[in-house]
Parts: C-alpha cells; sequence; structure tokens
C-alpha cells in the first residue's frame, strides 16, 4: 500500500511548475510594491527577501539564474504597482494644519487654525482657494499681529523664493501676504487665490508674523510635522499625469534600496552554494586504481600499512627486509638468482688476523 508524500514534499513538487512558479511572482508583485508604499523601504525589502528569495529556495529554486530573473521581474513589475498606488495617496486631499499652540508660536492656542485648500486637485490653471481661521488673542505676549503669508511651491521644503536645499534651482514659487493696517482683536477667516500651472504636485504653509514692541518679528508656522514645515497639495493634472511624474522616481528608489539588497543577498546565496558544490566534488574524487596484479588491501580505513617482511640473510643470517637488494651486515647479494655465497667466507667486519712474527 502507497503512502502519501509529507506536505512539504507535495508543495515542492507543485512549485516545479511553470505556472505556480508564475503564481509565486504573480503574488509577490503587488505585496512588495504596497509594502513599499504604506510601510516604508525596511518592509519592503522584507517582503522583496521572503518572497523573492527565502520561499522561492524553500520550493526548490536552487539555480541562482532563476532566482536573479525572478527578483528582476518583482521589481520591475511592482514598481508600477507602488506608483498606482502613490498616486492614489497624492489625490488624497490632506487634512487641515493649525500652527504651534505654545509659546514662542503660540500663547495657550494657535494663531493659524484650520489651514486646508480647495478644491484639492483640479486642472492646470485652475483657481485654489487656501483658508484659515487667525486667532489674533493667541499672539505671544507683547507682541501684536502684523501679518500672514502663503507660499505654494513645488518643492515640499521650500519656504523661501529659491532658497531650499533639497530642491534644483529653477521650481515655481508663489508668495502672497496680507498685512493689517489695524491690529485685529477678534477672530476671523482669511482667504488666499492662487491660480497653478500643471500638471504637478505642490506643497504650501502658511505663518503669521508677530511684531514685538522692541521692533523684531517672530513667525509662527503651520506644524505638519518632524518632516517639512509644508503641506502636501494641491494636485493639477489628470491621474495619468501625475502617474507619469512619479513612477520614474519609484523606479528610481525601489531599484536602489529593494533592487541593492536583494542582489547582495543573492550573491552570497551564490557564494555558499559554490563553495557546498565544490565540497561535495572533492568528497567524491575517483582515487587511482592499483597497478596490474597489486594486492588489494582488505584493511578498514584508518588502519596503519603493515609492516615490511622480514627474512635472513643467507650467509650471516641477518635480519634483512624483503626489499633490500644486499645485506647490510655482510654485503652478500639479496638478488634472486644471485651466486651462493662461499663456505667459510668471512665477514666484512672480520679479517685475517695479524701474522705472527
Amino acid at each position: 500500500m502507497a503512502t502519501a508524500s509529507p506536505a512539504p514534499l507535495r508543495l515542492r513538487n507543485f512549485a516545479t511548475r511553470p505556472w505556480a512558479r508564475a503564481l509565486l511572482i504573480g503574488i509577490a508583485i503587488p505585496v512588495v510594491g504596497a509594502a513599499f508604499i504604506y510601510l516604508g523601504e525596511v518592509v519592503g525589502i522584507a517582503a522583496i527577501l521572503l518572497l523573492g528569495l527565502v520561499v522561492p529556495i524553500y520550493l526548490g529554486w536552487k539555480r541562482p539564474r532563476q532566482l536573479a530573473i525572478a527578483g528582476l521581474v518583482i521589481l520591475l513589475l511592482s514598481a508600477p504597482v507602488a506608483g498606482a498606488l502613490e498616486t492614489n495617496l497624492i489625490f488624497t486631499p490632506s487634512p487641515s494644519a493649525s500652527s504651534a499652540n505654545t509659546l514662542p508660536g503660540g500663547n495657550g492656542g494657535s494663531i493659524l487654525q484650520n489651514a486646508s485648500v480647495g478644491p484639492f486637485s483640479g486642472g492646470p490653471g485652475t483657481n485654489f482657494s487656501f483658508g484659515v481661521d487667525v486667532f489674533p488673542k493667541y499672539d505671544p505676549p507683547n507682541t501684536t499681529l502684523h501679518d500672514v503669508v502663503l507660499v505654494v511651491s513645488t518643492c515640499p521644503t521650500a519656504t523661501g523664493n529659491q532658497t531650499s536645499p533639497f530642491c534644483s534651482a529653477g521650481y515655481p514659487f508663489y508668495l502672497q501676504n496680507h498685512t493689517f493696517n489695524v491690529t485685529p482683536n477678534a477672530t476671523f477667516h482669511l482667504v488666499f487665490h492662487q491660480a497653478l500651472p500643471g500638471p504637478d504636485i505642490w506643497w504650501w504653509t502658511m505663518y503669521a508674523e508677530t511684531r514685538a514692541t522692541n521692533g523684531s518679528y517672530h513667525s509662527s508656522l503651520l506644524f505638519t510635522g518632524p518632516n517639512y514645515p509644508t503641506v502636501e497639495g494641491p494636485v493639477t493634472g489628470s491621474w495619468g499625469s501625475i502617474f507619469g511624474i512619479i513612477v520614474g522616481q519609484v523606479y528610481l528608489y525601489m531599484f536602489l534600496y529593494l533592487g541593492i539588497v536583494y542582489y547582495l543577498a543573492l550573491l552570497v546565496y551564490t557564494w555558499f552554494k559554490t563553495r557546498e558544490a565544490r565540497r561535495k566534488a572533492g568528497a567524491t574524487l575517483p582515487t587511482a586504481p592499483p597497478p596490474p596484479g597489486a594486492p588489494t588491501s582488505t584493511a578498514p580505513p584508518g588502519t596503519p600499512p603493515p609492516a615490511p617482511a622480514e627474512r635472513h640473510c643467507p650467509n650471516c643470517q641477518a635480519v634483512v627486509y624483503e626489499s633490500e637488494t644486499q645485506c647490510w651486515k655482510c654485503g652478500t647479494s639479496l638478488r634472486p638468482g644471485a651466486a651462493p655465497p662461499t663456505a667459510g667466507a668471512p665477514l666484512p667486519s672480520t679479517g685475517p688476523g695479524p701474522k705472527g712474527p
């Protein structure tokens, strides 16, 4: 009666089929793209190593060339998936923002509150409205509200014209300033209008400038997080045009982070694989056959070779070895067919005694 194969063996046999391998790569593509966009580069690296190396190797993909091709396919096809997901995020309106509510930016509350833009997306040339609620009562002590400034640019870190160290010179930049001739006391809503070209992705911020009694100024920016003091949006252009802008950057970053780590890991695996193959080849090298007529040794491995056979010299009876051709003591030839020694022949070490007087 035949027994069923173990589950891991059945799974590996299933994975040897071409369509099963294509299915695994098809699963890896959206997983890697989504992990890269939603969870960051580190999780994206872990996803491609798991689905591009660990699982395939476990399922029997032992050839480095197959793994290299699989990784390339995953990278090439997951980048557009990541680009589409990123485009959807870009078209998602950013939440409203406010300035700091503690000193030195605020005094028990935020001077600028509920800052937002509408509409969030539109075609090139759309006139966008940037609105904010202004609370002069939260000015820092001994200061008065002087003006509110709007900054709009395609550079995420720009708060001035051509002053960002993170963007190349020449980026679009728009600035509007609303100065108060009379110091406001009550809360009011302020709106800026700005037409923007496209297609492009824009960033913006606002800041309130308060003037101290000594004539110095202090700026209170919108607080949007620890990275940039700007809010993402609005967007000018269609979904396809924005996707075309960012997909190249997604390819660059995915190959830069995920691709380099993946192929370094594949290189390490290939090195260990080659080393293991050489070790196995060295352990199975054939030994040279013994010469014809040589006795075959049946001794177990590790047994020391037997000592050479001994015999006696026919002349002096000294102990000699089988391989010797001449007696070490008397010099008699030990070769087969040699003339027998003369009876009574003296040993080389003994000669006739001294003659008497």
